[in-house]
C-alpha cells in the first residue's frame, strides 16, 4: 500500500512516558508504532493520529484550515455506535459542528462495546452535506455495514437527512491486515475529491 510511516516518524518526538512520536493533541507509543510494519493491524491510536496529521498539517501534505473537513476520532465513532441515551448523544455530538461540515468522515470498527478491545475489521463512513447522504466503504465486503448504520442514525439527530447508507465501490485489499490502511487511505482520497475505488494494494 502506499501508506507509509515514513512522514508520521519525522514529527516532534519524545521518549516520556514511552511516547514515540507526537503531533498536537496526538501520540504514538513504541507499541503504536511496531504496528506500522508489515503483517499488522492498526488501532484506534494509529488511525487517530493519523487523521489528527491529515486535519491539521499544511497543504499539500495536509488540510488545515479546511473547516468543512471533519474526521471523527475511532474512539469516539464507536462511542457514538452504542450510544443510547438521548441526551448523552447530544452531548457526544454537539461539539462536532455538524451543521458547519459538508464531509465528515467516521471509521467504524467491528468492535461491539466501548470496552472490547479494537475489534478485527475497519471500515470507513462518509456523510455528506450536499447531496445529503451516507456513504460506506469497506476493503473487504459489508462487514461493517450494520455498525455504519448505527453511526449514521445516530449523527442523524444533529446532520438531518441521511437515509440510508449507500455502499459505494472502494478498494479491495489483498491480505487479511490492511483495513486499517485502506480506510486511512480512501479518507484522504475524499478530501481530495478523489475516488476510493482508485485505491489499489500496489
Amino acid at each position: 500500500c502506499r501508506f507509509s510511516p515514513a512522514p508520521l516518524l519525522v514529527l516532534s518526538t519524545s521518549a516520556m512516558n514511552g511516547v514515540a512520536v507526537s503531533w498536537r493533541t496526538a501520540r504514538l507509543t513504541w507499541e503504536d508504532v511496531d504496528l506500522l510494519r508489515p503483517g499488522h493491524w492498526l488501532n484506534d491510536s494509529v488511525l487517530g493520529f493519523w487523521q489528527e496529521f491529515l486535519s491539521s498539517a499544511p497543504p499539500p501534505e495536509g488540510f488545515a484550515g479546511r473547516e468543512e473537513l471533519l474526521f471523527v476520532d475511532p474512539a469516539a465513532a464507536c462511542c457514538i455506535s452504542s450510544e443510547t441515551d438521548p441526551e448523552d448523544l447530544h452531548d457526544m455530538l454537539d461539539p462536532l459542528e455538524l451543521s458547519k461540515r459538508s464531509l465528515v468522515l467516521v471509521p467504524v470498527s467491528d468492535r461491539t462495546d466501548r470496552g472490547s478491545g479494537s475489534g478485527s475489521h475497519w471500515s470507513l463512513l462518509a456523510l455528506r452535506a450536499e447531496p445529503r447522504q451516507a456513504e460506506y466503504y469497506d476493503s473487504l465486503g459489508t462487514g461493517n455495514l450494520a455498525s455504519a448504520t448505527r453511526i449514521a442514525e445516530n449523527m442523524s439527530t444533529m446532520f438531518p437527512g441521511l437515509s440510508t447508507v449507500r455502499v459505494c465501490e472502494a478498494g479491495k485489499q489483498d491480505n487479511g491486515h490492511d483495513c486499517g490502511v485502506f480506510v486511512a487511505l480512501f479518507a484522504e482520497a475524499l478530501c481530495r475529491g478523489s475516488s476510493p475505488a482508485a485505491v489499489t494494494p500496489a
